[in-house]
This record gives structure tokens, sequence and C-alpha cells, in this order.
């Protein structure tokens, strides 16, 4: 859903405060890909990110994947860091 630089691509990327989320079961989907690295560590960041996969607030997940009969998954992975991207990823509270 949401790429973050080309393959092997260098520069600076800082996203704050942002909520990732799905609000259809997306079997397969990826939220957030990063693909680059930074100059100096730190440059690729999240800051105040939040995933979050299924049971959001009047979203079709919150009521097609409750039915213990009939699971279902609605997203495959939140972030996926690529092997060369360098990430710095801070949780809520932490600067």
């Amino acid at each position: 859903m949401l790429q973050v630089g080309k393959p092997g691509e260098a520069g600076i990327a800082e996203i704050s405060d942002m909520l990732f989320t799905v609000a259809d079961a997306l079997l397969g989907a990826g939220i957030v890909e990063v693909n680059m690295a930074g100059p100096a560590a730190g440059d690729v960041s999240f800051h105040n990110g939040h995933w979050h996969a299924g049971g959001a607030a009047d979203s079709t997940t919150e009521y097609d994947c409750q039915i213990d009969s009939s699971p279902c998954e609605s997203a495959f992975v939140m972030p996926h860091l690529a092997w060369h991207s360098v990430v710095l990823i801070l949780k809520p509270g932490h600067a």
C-alpha cells in the first residue's frame, strides 16, 4: 500500500504520527514496504507509527472476520523491510 523508496535507493524519509491499517480482508497485502537506506543512521525513520490490521471500528474486517467457522486474514505483513533497507522505528513516547 505504501512504498518508501525503490529497491537500492538512498535518501531521507521521515514518517511521523501515521496509522497504517486495512479496512477489508486483503490476503497477501503488505501495508508498508521500505526499500531505501539513508546516508546516515536514522535518515529513514518512523516516529510514533502504528500498524493495525483487523477489527478497526466500522471496517469490513470488524464484521466479516469475527466468525469462528470462517476466519480470514486481513493483511500479510505490516512493515516489510527489504534486506538492503536501513530503518529506525521508534515506538510512541520515544524521541
